[in-house]
């Protein structure tokens, strides 16, 4: 029987540590509101060394991508990003696509912070699915 102790941030299994140190949800926006149809938003949750993993979409729409990268600080950009996003054909979920980005995720471009309470519940369901693909890659 295993048994589990869960300590703030740090989960303890028969002497063995795993460390999660999740920060809080980061929610930003381009534009002043958190629920703006057309605009674009950014959710994601920083992990120990500065790794990210989170959603990228459109308000009121369908258009977005899971995400994950390296959270650089001093240049306030994500690096090193591997999105992951549903294949759909004939409304038809076909599972999951990955692809590399060279290009940086600069958050001066989602220049409105927002409290993470303030995440619609589609937009949550679609995040926390977007951390459990990208924790357990699909095929």
């Amino acid at each position: 029987m295993e048994v589990w102790t869960v300590i703030p941030k740090m989960a303890i299994a028969l002497g063995v540590a795993t460390v999660s140190m999740v920060s809080e949800i980061q929610f930003r926006g381009t534009v002043s509101s958190p629920t703006q149809v057309g605009a674009e938003y950014i959710v994601f949750e920083t992990y120990q060394n500065n790794h990210v993993r989170g959603l990228v979409y459109i308000q009121n729409s369908d258009i977005g991508s899971c995400f994950e990268g390296v959270f650089n600080s001093q240049q306030t950009q994500i690096q090193q990003i591997t999105y992951t996003y549903p294949v759909i054909v004939n409304n038809h979920d076909e599972g999951w696509e990955t692809n590399v980005s060279d290009e940086a995720l600069n958050l001066s471009t989602f220049s409105h912070s927002f409290n993470s309470s303030e995440i619609n519940e589609n937009v949550q369901a679609w995040f926390n699915e977007c951390l459990e693909v990208i924790s357990n890659p699909l095929e």
